[in-house]
């Protein structure tokens, strides 16, 4: 029974296959002359010293010398996305859909056949690029050792190409037409892939005043969506070779969707292709996303005012597009109330998120592990403070400059100081006023003052230390901080007490 279950399933895969042809010799050609491409701009050669201006003879590096048959190779990847879209077109093609519906075949088989046929038109040509250049590419350099550069980049490709194919298996699976399945997948692909990290950079880290391991947290992101990107060897976003921690969940995240997309999927019949929404839920969902996405964009910066305006005028031009039918002064006026819904609810987790410091991210402190070498902790004092702009001003001091070399306990120090500096960060300066004014946060002026905590520090068994705490504080807050931080200034290290003839 499985056998006649699987044959019937590559059966129609390879209809399926066929009948977009077109589609699959385009990506064939584009996989085939970028790798043609990429092979011949491939080459290991030895690191050339910028700074210094010679070659480092003990160091081999691989690199591609162009970008033109990456191009290609991409072209082919983002295509994949209206391939996904061509072979589910039985959601949005009535005609089509009488054909599929009348075979005799299950949801699961005509899914299953979907997928297959797919997987042929677009990954399989991927796959096979990738092959040709990772083993071209070290017979033509005679080193295999560096193919791992090829790997990473076929790696990252891969994902995005299963990550673009499930946002358009999914989409299409809760759209009954065409035009709905296009920007529906391409908005979903930019929020799945965008917002998380724009939600932690700006409602967490930007609120909280906490810079910790940022590289660490960002490449968190990256097991999301297209942002897998980062990982690109060109980019050298992260220092260090990819790693399946985050590859693998990655490509696991697109096949979730995947999944999801068959249980929606499953529920299709033929009344519901060519409804601009079939899913009102699904409708709603994917307009908060996208508000949410726009609002969290406009807000940080100094164009709020202009970004409502704006973020209103595309939300109602994608309420028209998907109404189809006539339009009335109460549908306009409900759309109106569930864009204003939309944007209260955004304001109310920003606004969390602003009175409790990026939902408690305020108190965070590194882990100062025991061997801490060629550390160096400050804390500075900005007496007159506007927006990100420093000024000149008598009563600026840095207060503690201590390295690590010149204290016999480093660590219990640094945790010491460190503490004592968060417990006066107790968010006293958040207030409505400040909040609604954030937007203009360069030319609004702050009554407090800003204290601004920075340590850095590497060892042998952990990654570098890099973290930084800044926060507004009243003045007469600062004289009670400097008071109890006086031990460790006294042993502090000035640099304005060195001269040349130390």
């Amino acid at each position: 029974m499985e056998q006649i279950f699987s044959k019937k399933i590559r059966a129609a895969a390879r209809s399926e296959a066929a009948d977009h042809k077109k589609m699959r010799m385009i990506i064939l050609i584009l996989n085939i002359a970028g790798s043609l491409f990429a092979l011949n701009n491939y080459s290991v050669r030895h690191r050339y010293d910028y700074w210094f201006g010679y070659v480092q003879d003990e160091i081999q590096e691989a690199k591609f010398n162009g970008v033109f048959g990456l191009i290609l190779l991409y072209t082919a990847v983002l295509l994949g996305m209206f391939a996904a879209l061509g072979v589910f077109n039985d959601m949005t093609s009535k005609q089509r859909a009488d054909i599929q519906m009348s075979l005799p075949m299950s949801a699961k088989e005509r899914f299953c056949s979907k997928i297959l046929a797919l997987f042929n038109i677009h990954i399989l040509p991927l796959l096979g690029s990738a092959l040709f250049l990772i083993v071209a590419g070290g017979l033509k350099t005679d080193r295999f050792a560096d193919t791992w550069y090829l790997v990473q980049h076929f790696s990252v490709m891969l994902a995005i190409a299963l990550f673009l194919d499930a946002a358009a298996i999914f989409c299409i699976s809760c759209v009954g037409s065409k035009a709905e399945s296009v920007y529906t997948t391409g908005i979903i692909a930019a929020c799945l892939t965008f917002t998380p990290m724009l939600f932690f950079m700006l409602n967490i880290s930007e609120f909280s005043g906490v810079s910790y391991r940022e590289e660490e947290t960002m490449s968190i992101f990256t097991r999301l969506g297209a942002s897998v990107f980062m990982w690109i060897p060109e980019f050298e976003a992260f220092d260090e070779k990819i790693p399946a921690a985050y590859i693998v969940p990655n490509i696991l995240f697109s096949c979730l969707i995947i999944l999801a997309a068959f249980f929606i999927y499953r529920k299709r019949d033929a009344r519901t292709v060519g409804k601009p929404v079939v899913f009102p839920l699904f409708m709603e969902g994917f307009l908060f996303i996208s508000l949410f996405s726009l609002f969290t964009i406009f807000f940080f910066t100094n164009i709020w005012g202009i970004g409502i305006v704006l973020t209103g005028i595309i939300y109602l031009v994608i309420r028209i597009v998907a109404a189809r039918a006539k339009i009335n002064i109460k549908a306009i006026g409900l759309w109106c109330g569930k864009y204003v819904v939309s944007m209260f609810v955004f304001l109310i987790i920003t606004a969390a998120s602003y009175f409790t410091g990026g939902f408690g991210y305020y108190k965070l402190t590194p882990r100062i592990p025991d061997d801490i070498s060629n550390g160096s902790l400050s804390v500075t004092y900005y007496a007159d403070y506007s927006g990100y702009y420093y000024h000149d001003d008598p009563d600026d001091e840095s207060l503690i400059s201590l390295r690590s070399e010149d204290i016999s306990d480093p660590k219990m120090i640094y945790e010491d100081i460190i503490k004592t500096v968060i417990k006066y960060n107790d968010l006293s300066d958040r207030t409505l006023s400040g909040f609604f004014n954030y937007p203009s946060r360069y030319y609004y002026k702050s009554s407090s003052a800003r204290i601004y905590l920075r340590l850095n520090g590497n060892s042998k068994r952990t990654q570098s230390i890099d973290y930084s705490l800044h926060f507004d504080i009243p003045r007469e807050r600062y004289k009670e901080l400097k008071e109890e931080l006086g031990p460790y200034i006294s042993k502090s290290r000035y640099f304005d007490e060195y001269s040349y003839d130390d």
